[in-house]
């Protein structure tokens, strides 16, 4: 670029030696510093799913060499970023119950009580916020009330008409499905027993036939009870008539 200098005081007796001032050209030359390669991105965010084989490709992450950008980095000089890789959840696990449930409820119980809150369980969710759907028997015929309570839970109640007790336990099957893409379903049974309970709410017992019994036993031990008796006094009866023969033996000897 251009320089020039002026002097701007002037001497008036010196006006005709003029002009006072000097034009010079200064040459500025930029030389060229080592810097370190440039990533393309500040950060990286990348995603890959859960199920996918070794080797697989993930993303790709571009740095340049600000010295020779068209050329591949050879500097001595490093950078470093920040790389985030997201697993990506695949819904390949069905819903399942918490863990089994084999419930007792009393026949005295009124229509419409709770029974058990029953809870779902989905491994591709993560904590305890599964977004799982649960839905028992409808219909006339259904003996128990599933309510889906909507947070992976259930409520099990006590119908309008009461269940009547037998004795083998009700096998209520549940249908679960969750919300992933796609769905995933499967289907579990919760055992439930009618039993006769104690004030206090506590089982006594769980088999129809011992509410014939004022002892509490029901017919099957009474006749095993039996059957017992019968025979040790068929074995007693049977020892003391082969002592007689024996004895009557000796005596004619």
């Amino acid at each position: 670029f251009r320089v020039e200098a002026t002097n701007t005081l002037i001497d008036p007796a010196y006006l005709r030696r003029g002009p006072f001032k000097d034009v010079a050209s200064v040459r500025v030359t930029v030389q060229d510093a080592p810097e370190p390669p440039a990533f393309t991105q500040a950060t990286y965010h990348l995603a890959v799913p859960e199920n996918k084989a070794p080797g697989t490709l993930v993303g790709q992450i571009s740095a340049s060499d600000l010295d020779s950008p068209a050329s591949p980095i050879s500097s001595a000089q490093s950078s470093r970023v920040q790389v985030a890789i997201q697993t990506l959840d695949e819904n390949d696990n069905a819903p399942q119950l918490a863990e089994p449930y084999d419930i007792f409820v009393c026949d005295s119980a009124a229509p419409g009580q709770l029974i058990k809150v029953i809870r779902a369980l989905d491994r591709d969710e993560v904590g305890n916020s599964s977004q799982v759907s649960l839905q028992g028997p409808v219909g006339p015929d259904a003996n128990f009330t599933v309510r889906d309570n909507r947070d992976g839970s259930a409520s099990l109640l006590l119908p309008s008409r009461p269940a009547p007790p037998r004795q083998a336990p009700y096998l209520i099957p549940i249908e679960l499905w969750d919300w992933g893409q796609p769905a995933l379903s499967s289907t579990a049974t919760v055992t439930v027993s009618v039993c006769r309970c104690r004030p206090d709410g506590s089982m006594a017992s769980c088999w129809p036939e011992a509410q014939l019994s004022p002892t509490g036993l029901s017919t099957g031990a009474l006749l095993a009870i039996v059957t017992c008796m019968g025979t040790l006094l068929a074995l007693v009866v049977l020892f003391v008539a082969l002592r007689r023969q024996k004895q009557e033996a000796l005596m004619v000897l």
